[in-house]
């Protein structure tokens, strides 16, 4: 565990003593239920904290820094201020000395202090009683440089990778833990619109400083302790705020003048602590920034051609000049004696699980890298966290298939959107709901003003559940205005589609009650024109058939080629319902707006009697009009069988070759699930996704086959969760 000192203010300086103590309080992890006063630019992508605090969060904040500021602070406001709780604890009769120091210290960049305002706004929203102002957020974030780590950091290139890896960079942070809010790691990504490169910060909530930090560029900074003796200057910059500053510079894709220009902007400032400042530029640039508190920002180091033929660059906490290994990192070098080309797995391991944190990035080009992350729970670690650039900044921009898990009691409410390609890997993921079970249903369309789709989602079927609609854009940023409850009841979600069926050109939202044995086939519609909210349509609030149970499923196309979409219903998954398809069409413009079922669309999909039938449209043939596809529902005896239907006007028809089984009956029971509401291929022709139904044995399987008028055939297949979600998965997808 490193030391932690406490300033005692003389004169134009600060002396220091040694303090000892550790203070243990008990995270508050109660979701924020009070109303932004701004808009709040940011959205919990991942979460997984137990009930003592531990865990880790990962989320996503734009806009100018105050807005950034703001989201960080109003998304985890509870644990800002149990940090804060812990660390006045932890300093005592120290913390006013603290407060002093850190407010007289220099930060930079600038615009740091723009988002302190921001947190501290939040905070004092959300927290008034507790009256945590600017300065104490600065306290917080000045951790690193009045707590003294010990660390180990390495990367290579040149003849240690081969394309299309460019570099490897691992940061290893070795704090202690004063505090229990160190054991809740937040990566928080970064996304400013002034035009300063993205980034992120892995480390703990609240901080905007630099301990383990990557800009869109690749370039990994970090802190090691070195040289701390002495006492600092009052206006000293911290060597935390210096990391920040060389992240987010904003020199572009000049990687080769990325050092000069920290260097030129650094040279000669005072530090608020001794450190090494790793700054592990692509390229061959990688470079480790020497500062002190007696000479500052005194020196640069580059890798040295004598040293691994300049490929490699090693940091512990000895002096090193580049071209020998430094005390504390005689494992790596033998790593690198070893030679033979690196790869992601090996850089991680190499560094074990003793340290607080863990940063590996492969990178590959602007925006294209690899991020592993894992933190220290004492006792025990996290599990190792893998994203992708894009997945983390929501850098979606085409065809993609949408997924939600399946009913699962321990499935999360986690949306993930696919490349269309064979086994591809998600590159958007986000938490539709505040839960941890009973997944989440999905659908696509475009609900809001504007050219591009969005994602609605319904919560899950979990017995605690409410009918609770969200809307998203295709990274995964909540629409605000799109949030409501579609039914008068708190329990087993809500099932969702989206369609035209007013002629609008904007698209409704279609609802259906979820599986509960009390509720009916309750369909209603809501519209989202305006801005102003989701809003009930007149004329569409029906019961699709004759029970109170079970709920029903939902569906919209245009099946009979009029211009408007019409409701088709699939009865709900009730033991004694059949698979009852019904055609629904909505007079909305006349005087008295109303739903009235279609004589001809009122079939059995299937030869049963039970468990009801999925059903969704989508022009799969290219004709121009949308097609029924139907999948049984989740009986323990039903198989993946897929079907398609046409509607002439008069009747419903099979389509000729459009019956198959996505997997073998041994392989899966329990029905699929189906979507045929999008061209992903961009052919002319829907393709047809299915997800595996809820059978316990089953993983998150999804399957897209493509038709050609006599014959589906299988164009690729995926696995919507590789970590082990069970009971299939909810499928949709789109062009973004």
């Amino acid at each position: 565990m490193g030391h932690i000192f406490i300033p005692e203010r003389t004169d134009n300086c600060f002396s220091f003593r040694f303090f000892a103590g550790i203070v243990f309080l008990i995270f508050a992890i109660l979701s924020v239920a009070a109303p932004p006063a701004l808009a709040v630019n940011g959205v919990i992508l991942d979460q997984q904290v137990d009930a003592g605090g531990k865990g880790y969060t990962v989320l996503h904040v734009w806009g100018s820094h105050y807005e950034m500021g703001y989201a960080h602070g109003y998304l985890l406001a509870d644990e800002i201020v149990a940090e804060h709780d812990q660390v006045v604890s932890l300093l005592g009769s120290g913390y006013e000395n603290m407060r002093q120091a850190m407010d007289a210290a220099r930060w930079m960049p600038e615009v740091i202090e723009d988002e302190l305002d921001g947190m501290a706004a939040a905070l004092a929203e959300l927290h008034p009683e507790k009256n945590i102002d600017k300065v104490d957020l600065k306290v917080i974030n000045g951790y690193g440089d009045w707590s003294y780590p010990a660390c180990r950091s390495h990367c290579c290139w040149g003849q240690f990778v081969a394309p299309p890896v460019e570099m490897l960079s691992t940061r290893r942070l070795d704090f202690g833990s004063p505090f229990p809010s160190i054991n809740h790691h937040v990566l928080c990504a970064w996304e400013p619109d002034d035009g300063s490169p993205a980034w992120l910060g892995f480390s703990w909530a609240g901080y905007v400083v630099g301990i383990t930090t990557l800009n869109e560029y690749g370039t990994q900074v970090s802190v090691h302790d070195y040289d701390t003796g002495g006492v600092p200057h009052t206006d000293a910059l911290l060597r935390t705020s210096a990391a920040r500053y060389m992240t987010t510079l904003p020199t572009g894709s000049d990687l080769q003048n990325h050092i000069t220009d920290c260097w030129n902007s650094l040279a000669g400032i005072y530090a608020w602590t001794g450190a090494f400042i790793n700054c592990f530029v692509p390229d061959g640039h990688a470079a480790v920034f020497a500062c002190s508190r007696a000479s500052g920002f005194y020196d640069v180091r580059s890798a040295q051609s004598s040293y691994f033929g300049g490929d490699v660059v090693l940091t512990a906490n000895a002096w090193t000049s580049g071209s020998y290994t430094p005390a504390g990192a005689e494992f790596m070098a033998d790593y690198y004696t070893e030679g033979g080309i690196k790869d992601l797995e090996s850089h991680w391991s190499l560094m074990g699980t003793s340290g607080l944190h863990k940063m590996s990035v492969e990178y590959r080009g602007h925006e294209n890298m690899t991020v592993w992350i894992q933190g220290r729970l004492d006792p025990g670690i996290t599990s190792r966290l893998e994203y992708e650039w894009s997945e983390l900044f929501g850098i979606n921009d085409g065809p993609a298939v949408v997924t939600g898990p399946g009913p699962a009691y321990d499935n999360p409410t986690k949306v993930r959107l696919f490349p269309p390609a064979q086994d591809a890997t998600h590159v958007v993921q986000f938490n539709a709901y505040n839960s941890q079970h009973f997944g989440a249903n999905v659908t696509t369309g475009n609900v809001v003003e504007g050219d591009e789709i969005e994602i609605v989602t319904g919560a899950g079927p979990g017995a605690i559940f409410g009918p609770h609609v969200r809307a998203f854009e295709s990274d995964g940023v909540p629409i605000s205005y799109i949030s409501f409850l579609a039914y008068g009841t708190n329990t087993w979600g809500v099932n969702v589609a989206v369609g035209n069926i007013d002629g609008s050109g904007l698209e409704e939202i279609i609802t259906g009650p979820g599986p509960g044995a009390v509720f009916g086939p309750h369909v209603r519609a809501f519209t989202c024109a305006g801005g102003t909210g989701a809003h009930p349509v007149a004329g569409v609030s029906y019961f699709a058939y004759g029970t109170n149970k079970w709920g029903v499923n939902v569906a919209a196309g245009d099946i009979d080629g009029d211009g408007r979409d019409e409701i088709v219903t699939g009865a709900g998954p009730g033991a004694v319902f059949g698979p009852h398809v019904r055609g629904w069409d909505c007079f909305l413009s006349s005087s008295t707006p109303h739903t009235d079922p279609i004589p001809g669309v009122s079939f059995m999909a299937y030869g049963t009697n039970k468990f009801g039938v999925e059903v969704s449209c989508g022009d799969v043939d290219g004709d121009g009009l949308d097609e029924i596809i139907t999948a049984p529902g989740p009986g323990a005896v039903f198989a993946s069988h897929i079907r398609g239907w046409n509607y002439d006007g008069d009747a419903v028809a099979p389509m000729p070759g459009l019956s198959f089984f996505a997997w073998p009956t041994g392989e899966a029971r329990y029905g699929a699930e189906v979507f045929a509401g999008a061209d992903l291929s961009g052919d002319g022709r829907n393709e047809i996704v299915v997800g595996g139904g809820p059978d316990p044995n089953l993983g998150s399987p999804v399957k897209v086959y493509e038709y050609d008028g006599q014959e589906a055939t299988l164009w690729f297949s995926l696995d919507a969760s590789p970590e082990g979600w069970t009971q299939g998965t909810k499928v949709a997808g789109g062009r973004f």
